[in-house]
């Protein structure tokens, strides 16, 4: 069977190479993803220790204090995190000039040209963003998202990723020590994004099994986990939903994302909905009934719950998914009732504004409704072919796939097949396959509480797609049933 290609805009020209990546021999670990593994596995070497600014301390001559804050602790770690992530794409797989470099099964990239014009050189004429992106993309969500009310420009706020607008919105609606409450698995950079800087504390809320996350009844969990916290005298103050979901790859019931915003309201929480995935909804013939994409925008709460402050009500949106440009940089935040919190992310909006190349590409992109209406239907067209793919690869192998409808992954357990019951043993399995030259996340980096499952995405490129399944299948032995 063959895959099928990615959606993309006009070809390009091929981005300049400054440096070609090593050449790996078959079966070889690259010396600098031995000092990955090693720092994976607790142990780093010399030559990945991190270097800091030190000065002698008073205590002796050969005592060492950082000349650092001390709440840069995290970060000092955060960035030897990314250090070791980042590393790994020097190997990356070229079909022509590195064959045996890595194959990552973890992120997607698509193409774009645009053109710019003269005045995109400048600072631009609005605070996060310029006026003509802020028009485009309210007629965006008023064309795409069915609006209870129309999204106004005024509505809306920018950031340079949603990666800084989750650093601005955990600084503006938590105090330090406050907490975030977010379903359990979740979205792994999260626990960074809210609270490397502003200090909140990022909660876990143990949902249960996949299905039973997705149920209006989950919402006890959260009752719990907040009763908890109250009598630590942690309070309370986001609730953060990711739909469609990541890493699972499924929509919310209208039914339960009423339950979640009843919860919200009675317990007096921020809800941040964040819908990044929200056009990357795909058929799933093995889930004919999956529920639709249903936007936290387009429900009439107070109707519908008898009371709903529509001030605590959030939105997140971004470049990077649906559109699949995520080293553009856009984060988008939508606050149709609290025009105070939108004032106050603009009091810092100037050190996260969008660039104005960035600016010009997305607001040309939003602006073009033919070449739009086009890209969204064929990438989910796309995305659902390439998903069923994915998806039978794995079950004819006897590995388990989570039910999915959305997004550019999928969630497949082999922990039954390869016999994996702990952490420690799919730490192992993943750094056997990045040994191979391929890379899926694995569950437990989501706060996935079972051991063995991992988040494979299929949106990449064909060729790379089949090489990748083939290093994982010779690497685990991971033959087809019945032909083994």
């Amino acid at each position: 069977m063959s895959t099928p290609s990615s959606a993309s805009a006009p070809s390009a020209d091929p981005v300049p190479r400054f440096a070609e990546p090593p050449k790996t021999p078959p079966n070889q670990t690259p010396a600098h993803l031995e000092q990955d593994l090693a720092v994976v596995r607790g142990t780093p070497t010399s030559a990945h220790k991190p270097k800091s600014i030190l000065k002698p301390a008073a205590a002796g001559p050969d005592a060492e204090m950082s000349m650092l804050s001390e709440r840069s602790g995290a970060g000092r770690k955060m960035g030897g995190e990314m250090q070791k992530f980042t590393s790994m794409y020097a190997n990356a797989y070229d079909e022509e000039k590195n064959p045996n470099g890595l194959v990552s099964l973890n992120m997607f990239r698509k193409a774009a040209n645009e053109t710019f014009e003269v005045a995109d050189m400048g600072y631009g004429d609005g605070i996060t963003s310029s006026r003509r992106l802020a028009n485009a993309m309210s007629s965006f969500f008023n064309d795409y998202f069915d609006p209870l009310e129309n999204v106004k420009p005024e509505h809306i706020s920018f950031a340079n990723g949603c990666t800084a607008l989750f650093d601005q919105l955990g600084h503006v609606l938590c105090d330090e020590g406050d907490a975030i409450l977010i379903p359990v698995p979740f979205y792994n950079a999260y626990a960074w994004d809210f609270s490397i800087r502003t200090k909140a504390k990022v909660v876990p809320v143990p949902v249960g099994s996949m299905d039973e996350g997705f149920e209006p009844n989950s919402v006890e969990a959260y009752k719990r986990t907040v009763d908890e916290l109250r009598q630590k005298g942690v309070k309370p103050r986001v609730l953060v939903i990711t739909n469609p979901h990541n890493p699972l790859g499924r929509t919310y019931p209208r039914s339960t994302l009423l339950a979640l915003a009843k919860f919200a309201e009675e317990e007096d929480l921020q809800l941040i909905m964040n819908e990044i995935y929200a056009k990357s909804i795909y058929e799933n013939k093995d889930w004919p009934d999956a529920p639709p994409f249903v936007s936290a925008l387009s429900i009439n709460y107070a109707k519908e719950l008898g009371k709903f402050d529509r001030s605590r009500l959030h939105l997140v949106y971004g470049m990077s998914k649906d559109f699949c440009a995520n080293g553009l940089r856009i984060g988008v935040f939508v606050s149709q009732h609290n025009p105070e919190l939108i004032t106050t992310l603009s009091g810092t909006g100037f050190f996260v504004k969008v660039s104005s190349m960035a600016d010009a590409i997305w607001s040309h992109i939003l602006k073009d409704r033919e070449w739009l209406g086009w890209f969204l239907a064929e990438n989910k067209k796309r995305l659902g072919e390439a998903a069923q793919f994915t998806r039978e690869w794995f079950q004819e192998r006897g590995v388990s796939v989570a039910r999915c409808n959305a997004g550019n992954f999928l969630m497949v357990h082999m922990g039954r097949r390869l016999q994996i019951t702990t952490e420690q043993e799919e730490i192992a399995i993943g750094d056997k396959l990045i040994a191979a030259g391929v890379f899926i996340a694995r569950g437990g980096s989501y706060k996935h509480p079972t051991p063995g499952w991992y988040r494979v995405t299929f949106c990449s490129d064909p060729a790379k797609l089949r090489v990748a399944l083939e290093r994982i299948e010779k690497t685990l032995d991971l033959t087809p049933m019945g032909k083994e």
